[in-house]
Parts: C-alpha cells; structure tokens; sequence
C-alpha cells in the first residue's frame, strides 16, 4: 500500500532527527598537539603520541639548528683561519726575540772582556750592542702585539661560539615546550560522514 504523505514527511524527519542525535551523542577524545599540528591517531596511546610529537619537534629543531649553523659557519671559519695565522705570527715572533736575546750576549761579552783586560771598551763592540739591544726591543715589542691579537682574535671566536651555544639551545628549549604542549579534546561527528540509508516503519500485527 502507499504511504500516505505525512507518513512519508515523518519518516523524512526521523532519517534528519537521527543524524542530529548521533551528532550530539556520539563523540571521541582525541589528543591534540595545536603548535605541531598532530592528533593522536586511532588506537594511539598517550605515550604513543607524546612520543611522535618528541620526534617532529626534534626534526623541526634540527631543520632551524641547520639554519643557524650556516650563518654562524662563515664567520666562525674566517675566524678559526685568522687564528692559524695569528698562532704562527706569535711563534715566529718567539723564536726571534730568543734568537736576538741570545745574539745580545755575545758582544757584551767582548765589551766586558776589554773593560777588565785592557782598561777601556771597544768603541765597535759598544755601538753593536746597542744595536742589537734595540733588535731584541723590536723582537720583544713584535711579540707582544703578536700574542694580543692572537688572545683577541681566540677571545672572538670563543664569543662566537658561545653565541651559537646559546641559540641552538634556545631552538632546542623553544621546541622541546611545543612538544609538550598536547591536549585532550572532544571531537563529534559530523553530519557530512553520517548517511542514514533507510528509515522505515514497520507495522506488526498485535493479538
């Protein structure tokens, strides 16, 4: 038989009644990581979840770390080979002032000799002393600026590197806090995945 048409409209309402009820009725808890963009899968335990979140927020860290690496490198190998040649500058330096502080004591010598065996010095051998007093001088002077500025440019590098220390580990705490940042929310079906495909009424016969 047919059915009439307000049974027909009631049938209808009832098909959109149950979707509005399976909408505010059925919900699930999920956990959620806003700042990574992850949600806890199907099956996946808090644990689970806190884990993968860990490791895309290390991978997020390491992508930004890299960043900062590269625009440290530069300078730090500029640095790194202004020091070598500082370090050597300061060695050649070294060796020639102990060379001149060694050289220094060979006319001085002569000197003393004359004064105590012929009663004067030799007017030669006192201006080469003087001479070589003033190389040793130049030497000493020579080493000092050489050994500052290898101390300045070492004290650079270790700023530098300090600075680069302090970065990463803010990249590494910044990250580390949004892979904790995990809440549970509630998340309800939507009317768009639920079909009802048929509603009927059925009529029993009662006695």
């Amino acid at each position: 038989t047919a059915i009439a048409r307000p049974e027909v409209a009631l049938i209808t309402n009832a098909g959109r009644a149950l979707k509005d009820h399976l909408t505010r009725a059925r919900s699930r808890e999920v956990q959620r990581n806003r700042a990574l963009k992850l949600y806890s899968r199907v099956g996946e335990t808090p644990a689970q979840f806190a884990a993968r979140c860990d490791a895309a927020a290390r991978e997020a860290a390491d992508v930004e770390a890299a960043k900062i690496r590269s625009r440290f490198e530069g300078r730090l190998r500029d640095l790194r080979r202004d020091i070598d040649e500082a370090r050597l500058e300061a060695d050649q330096a070294a060796r020639e002032q102990e060379a001149q502080v060694g050289s220094l004591w060979e006319p001085a010598v002569g000197v003393l000799v004359d004064i105590l065996f012929k009663g004067r010095g030799s007017g030669r051998r006192s201006t080469s002393t003087t001479s070589r007093a003033a190389a040793v001088r130049r030497a000493r002077d020579r080493r000092e600026r050489a050994e500052t500025d290898l101390t300045g440019k070492v004290g650079k590098l270790e700023d530098l590197e300090g600075d680069l220390a302090d970065e990463l580990a803010e990249i590494d705490s910044a990250w580390e806090a949004k892979a904790a940042e995990v809440e549970t929310i509630k998340i309800a079906l939507s009317k768009a995945n639920i079909t009802v495909d048929e509603v009927a009424v059925v009529w029993l016969p009662v006695g």
